[in-house]
């Protein structure tokens, strides 16, 4: 059985989730997609396509007005799909043509979708297993559908702890604000302890909220070159306000780190209850879905941060993180990968 991968070999989170992938499933070959000349991307930064991570594999740069079919030449497809068994892509296929011509040609097709961005239900041709990150909107999703949660690749973490240390990743900033910058940001004004902040952000963010004395904030603007090394120990702080798949999540816990999170689907699903900051409805946006979105309240927000700051609620929350990074390392995921592989085929 060979695994065809279309990956990408950037700094952003489908670079990380890719590379990942194709280092850790056997037999895996790669169709790498070169997207630094669309639109949205950042020249030279976090979408500079670095192909020595995939030596000797097949490349493709994406040209910007193809739209959904055509922006892969035929023969590039042809060529990548010839001697593999399964196509598997994230988020998108780049051009849909592949799931028909991987039709044509006997080869499966998984689509592990991001649910804000799937293009289905749609009269585009449909892969043959739509492979859910969470179970955020799972029920939402047609075809044929399976839970294949994203693993982490635990060896390239060092756990360390630190407390009253808190980190904020806001990677690159999404629409209505995602990962919850603002909020944390207006939290930190009703934190009673004293505390360190860091904020990792791949592009610059205003910060329109000085902190208060006792919270020292440390703004990181800049791409670091090994995703692993944003995570030193201490508290995730990711009041995300809608979203499935958050790689920040399990980076935290490869790193067993605590992590604050909002209460809405899927974080309330799986983290500790203990870890979670109530929200109120605050909106409704447009994706390629019609999607809700929540707030967290500030002082509650506030509130949990300080609960951390207790040594041994810390050193318990420690404990059960170790417990998650176990569930979602590759050595526990992989073999779930291959059975869905093996269940496709037969």
């Amino acid at each position: 059985m060979r695994i065809g991968l279309i990956a990408r070999a950037d700094s952003t989170g489908l670079g990380v989730q890719s590379k990942e992938f194709f280092d850790h499933v056997p037999n895996c070959k790669a169709l790498v997609i070169d997207s630094s000349r669309l639109p949205g991307a950042i020249p030279h930064g976090i979408h500079f396509s670095d192909y020595s991570k995939y030596p000797n594999q097949q490349q493709h740069s994406m040209r910007p007005g193809h739209g959904m079919r055509g922006a892969i030449p035929y023969s590039v497809i042809e060529e990548f799909i010839s001697d593999v068994d399964i196509v598997f892509a994230m988020e998108t296929p780049y051009d849909f043509n592949i799931f028909d011509l991987c039709q044509q040609r006997g080869v499966k097709t998984i689509l592990q979708y991001n649910y804000e961005f799937l293009d289905y239900p749609s009269t585009l041709p449909y892969p043959d297993l739509f492979a859910a990150p969470s179970m955020w909107n799972y029920d939402h999703v047609p075809g044929n559908k399976v839970f294949l949660p994203v693993p982490v690749n635990t060896d390239k973490f060092k756990p360390g702890k630190e407390k009253n240390f808190f980190i904020h990743n806001v990677g690159r900033p999404a629409i209505h604000d995602r990962n919850g910058t603002m909020t944390v940001l207006n939290s930190l004004r009703f934190v009673e302890n004293k505390i360190t902040v860091a904020l990792h952000s791949q592009q610059p963010i205003p910060i329109p909220v000085a902190p208060p004395e006792n919270v020292n904030l440390l703004p990181d603007f800049g791409n670091t070159p090994n995703y692993y090394d944003n995570y030193s120990g201490g508290v995730l702080i990711l009041p995300r306000k809608y979203g499935g798949l958050s790689l920040p999540m399990n980076e935290a816990l490869a790193a067993e780190m605590p992590i604050i999170a909002s209460n809405i689907s899927p974080n309330n699903l799986w983290l500790p209850k203990e870890w979670l900051v109530d929200t109120f409805h605050c909106g409704v946006l447009r994706s390629k879905k019609t999607l809700d979105y929540f707030e967290c309240y500030h002082e509650q927000l506030a509130a949990k941060i300080d609960q951390f700051c207790d040594p041994v609620f810390y050193e318990i929350a420690v404990e059960k993180a170790k417990q998650l990074k176990e569930t979602i390392s590759w050595k526990t995921l992989l073999p779930k990968y291959m059975e869905t592989f093996e269940n496709l085929l037969k």
